[in-house]
């Protein structure tokens, strides 16, 4: 058959292509090589440059990685990687049920885009399962009481355990030195969090007080960080030992927000000021609720979401900037009620919060858009009542938790329960190969029958 297209000229056919969208160019890429050659063009890939600038930024990736050597099938898949975490709508889906002689509780579970980890009460001992490798692996833990936190990172693993009223025990293993390390610091303190090679320990909101603690995992310092009453959020510069905390007044209208810089390594102050967030007529003006796990630094920026009690349709997205040295603020609109649960949510990016709701549904907070999408739950995760043998009791009827915890980020995202974990996989250049029934020697557990 004669291909008309293919004989024209290359200036005319660019040209042509130019006038398609990006999913007709992918398409047409399969006719012929030359069809390929002409669609992977330099003109073809600058004429979509703008749209994949929006993408990389959206995914937190690299924007100086654009360049003419992207594919436009690469480019394609970019999109589908951003549209799927904005309607969760993963590449694939991948249940891994807990083993029934280690039941795991849901809130000790972390997962990223390379790894699995879990913690298990009876063994005191944290499993990882890399995804990339199918290998696992054992972390134990050396605190005696109970797990307060579990916190995991592309390089370090952190387990914080209750040691007594007043203190806690944390002990930090290097994932891929396997070395290990500890600090005991005074409790209580809100959910820890690990920027590159240091660890903030940030105190929960409180009319008494409390500083911030900065665990540097190289050197095994801890500084104390100047004393805080209504923390909210903080940014930490690692290449320049700096952070800065803000505190929000919520008495005063207009919210006064305490803005101060401090030294890491020898915890003076820099600097202090002072300033008003603007809240717009018909706003809720009490204080809100603060979700502790959902404070996270990217790069030059933090980012942070509040929540109120009075009007369960809004929250606030706050975004700081080191680089300008900003804080800004962006309303985000719920068309219902959310009704979302504290410490039960994580950011995938800067622009995206995943969280789980008190009606077994997943809110998909959208910054970019200001707007909140419903999703429902995991089948499995649903489940009214399954079969479990726990290790303190015989096998009996458990009424599985409404509530189910999220954790990940944009490759990976996790949604544990008491029956298991399920995998959602965006990336689709990172889709592992785990078999559920062959989760190291797991068995898939049974669902009970009601008479």
């Amino acid at each position: 058959m004669y291909d008309i297209v293919g004989s024209l000229p290359l200036e005319l056919l660019i040209h042509v292509v130019e006038y398609l969208n990006l999913e007709d160019v992918v398409r047409n890429q399969r006719v012929s090589k030359r069809w390929r050659t002409v669609f992977s063009c330099d003109t073809i890939i600058t004429r979509f440059r703008p749209d994949l600038r929006e993408a990389f930024a959206f995914l937190g990736l690299d924007e100086d990685g654009i360049t003419t050597d992207i594919a436009i099938a690469d480019a394609m898949s970019y999109f589908r990687w951003r549209h799927g975490l904005q309607r969760a709508r993963p590449v694939k889906k991948i249940f891994l049920p807990w083993p029934e002689s280690s039941f795991c509780v849901p809130n000790d579970v972390r997962c990223n885009s390379r790894r699995l980890c879990y913690y298990i009460e009876k063994r005191k001992e944290v499993e990882m399962l890399n995804l990339e490798t199918g290998e696992r692996s054992i972390w134990p833990g050396t605190g005696t009481g109970s797990l307060r936190h579990l916190i995991l990172s592309n390089r370090y693993l952190v387990l914080v355990f209750e040691e007594t009223r007043h203190f806690d025990c944390f002990t930090a293993w290097d994932i891929l030195t396997k070395k290990k390390i500890a600090q005991r610091l005074p409790a209580p303190c809100a959910l820890p969090t690990i920027v590159e090679d240091k660890v903030v320990i940030a105190p929960m909101p409180q009319n008494e007080p409390y500083p911030i603690y900065v665990w540097d995992l190289t050197s095994n310092d801890v500084q104390e960080i100047g004393r805080f009453s209504n923390f909210r959020m903080c940014h930490v510069n690692a290449a320049e030992s700096v952070l800065v905390a803000f505190e929000i007044n919520w008495e005063k209208q207009p919210p006064e927000v305490e803005q101060t810089k401090w030294e890491t390594t020898t915890g003076q102050r820099l600097g202090k000021k002072v300033f008003h967030l603007p809240m717009p007529a018909g706003r809720p003006q009490h204080r809100p609720y603060f979700d502790r796990d959902t404070w996270s630094t990217y790069g030059q920026k933090t980012v942070a979401q509040l929540f109120f009690a009075t009007d369960r349709y809004a929250a606030i997205h706050l975004e700081y900037d080191h680089s300008d040295d900003r804080l800004g603020l962006r309303w985000i609109h719920s068309a219902e009620s959310t009704d979302v649960s504290v410490d039960r949510s994580a950011f995938l990016t800067r622009h995206l919060v995943y969280r789980s709701t008190m009606t077994r549904q997943i809110a998909v907070c959208n910054a970019t858009t200001g707007t909140v999408a419903l999703h429902s739950c995991p089948l499995r995760l649903a489940a009214d009542v399954f079969m479990v043998r726990t290790w303190w009791k015989p096998l009996q009827h458990r009424t599985s938790n409404p509530l189910f915890r999220v954790s990940g980020d944009r490759e990976v995202v996790g949604l544990a329960n008491d029956a298991g974990v399920e995998l959602w996989l965006f990336n689709p250049n990172f889709v592992p190969d785990l078999n559920p029934d062959g989760y190291h020697s797991m068995t898939v557990r049974r669902k009970w029958a009601r008479s």
